[in-house]
């Protein structure tokens, strides 16, 4: 299930019900905004913004999608659906990791009194030098595409590590 039809869902228990909850959008990427959800032209590599505004059109005129005008055909049609619906005037608040995201987000009038940024969050950490070791923290995809350029005992450790783990790897120095 999509986020737009989670928020219909969630619609339709208020109105089953007779409760009442908040529906706390968070974006992640333009897709309200822009059919191909990247506010960037694949082909020609550029910031796009010409869908901003609902102008979804655009998306199509640009083969935004995969360069395809068949495939941005379809992302402006389900765009253009989910605005027709009225789907989005049901966010209450839409979280924007981002100033800039933000800014995009309040392109549409419908978002402008709902965004908030809230950066994504590290604590600082302050560099320290350290000494080396023979040791290199990969993946075991990464392990796997090298192996044939470093000792057997790196390549047994490739053979140890499944495949989607980060993995210490050991290996003698040539």
């Amino acid at each position: 299930m999509d986020q737009d039809s989670i928020i219909l869902e969630i619609v339709k228990w208020r109105k089953e019900t007779g409760r009442d909850c908040k529906i706390i959008f968070t974006a992640h990427d333009y897709q309200l905004v822009c059919p191909n959800h990247q506010l960037k032209n694949p082909i020609t590599h550029e910031n796009c913004e010409k869908c901003l505004g609902g102008h979804f059109v655009n998306c199509m005129k640009g083969k935004c999608i995969h360069g395809s005008t068949a495939k941005s055909a379809i992302g402006m049609m389900e765009a253009e659906f989910w605005k027709w619906k009225g789907t989005y005037k049901y966010i209450d608040t839409m979280i924007c990791c981002s100033e800039f995201m933000k800014s995009k987000m309040d392109s549409n009038p419908l978002f402008a009194t709902k965004t908030v940024a809230m950066h994504n969050f590290i604590d600082k950490v302050e560099w320290k030098e350290t000494e080396k070791k023979d040791y290199v923290l990969t993946s075991a995809a990464s392990l796997r595409r090298r192996a044939s350029a470093h000792s057997s005992r790196f390549v047994r450790s490739c053979r140890m590590c499944s495949s989607s783990s980060p993995v210490l790897a050991r290996w003698k120095r040539q």
